[in-house]
């Protein structure tokens, strides 16, 4: 159950329906200026600071240091579930994609994605985790979007059990169909150092395969915190912005 205390805030926003809010996105200080009397609890997109704070703690906490990536019990996915939609059903921004998905620029860290690695596949690439050991050990998952140029990376860091340290990067480019929906097209990946290809042998290509981003991509929500999105296989990506 979802407590009322973190859900009503976000419908605030929508008491100024005059509000330019792809302008407010980019200047939030315009708002107390444009906000009126009688909607004193007005918010922006980045006036949900304790709400989202809080979200991220929850998510943090019940995805774990592996982030879903390994599987989560039935219980925590569900919990999470209904996190996420309630968030979602009260994003700030309701057309994300504007200006080429500008509000999405910028760095950003995994929290929790339904994406898995399991069984053979996790097997095969000797990946480690939080319960198990392995060769490789997974360590952040960050992703830049460059608007300017319609291009993001996904860059995966990982430590292999010898001590060397390396990176797994796919680039793409993306184009925007719909007012939350973006097209994604993988251009190329690279591990580094290039040395770790040869312990990898064939199942770079495998890796590839596992994160390969091509396909729609549904921003379903954004502030300037935190960012959920929804690919055409069904996974779940929540990512909290980086700031440097």
């Amino acid at each position: 159950m979802i407590p009322a205390s973190f859900i009503t805030p976000f419908h605030q926003i929508a008491c100024n329906p005059s509000l330019p809010r792809a302008d407010l996105f980019k200047h939030p200080e315009r708002f107390q200026r444009l906000s009126t009397p009688r909607c004193r609890r007005v918010i922006l997109c980045s006036a949900t600071t304790a709400n989202v704070a809080h979200l991220k703690s929850q998510i943090a906490s019940i995805a774990g240091e592996d982030r879903g990536i390994f599987g989560l019990d039935g219980d925590d996915r569900v919990e999470l579930d209904s996190l996420i939609q309630a968030l979602e059903r009260q994003t700030p921004c309701s057309n994300p994609t504007a200006d080429d998905a500008r509000v999405a620029a910028g760095r950003w860290r995994l929290l929790y994605t339904t994406l898995e690695i399991l069984g053979k596949n996790r097997i095969r690439l000797a990946i480690g985790s939080s319960r198990k050991s392995g060769l490789v050990k997974l360590g952040d998952f960050f992703q830049l979007i460059d608007p300017d140029n319609r291009q993001s990376r996904n860059l995966i860091e990982f430590k292999v059990l010898t001590g060397t340290r390396g990176t797994f990067t796919i680039s793409a480019t993306y184009s925007v169909v719909g007012p939350k929906r973006v097209r994604v097209y993988m251009t190329d990946s690279a591990l580094q150092p290039q040395a770790l290809e040869a312990l990898l042998g064939e199942n770079i290509s495998l890796l590839t395969n596992i994160f390969n981003p091509d396909g729609f991509l549904d921003i379903t929500y954004v502030d300037d915190e935190l960012r959920i999105g929804r690919d055409d296989k069904g996974k779940v990506f929540v990512l909290e912005k980086v700031v440097d």
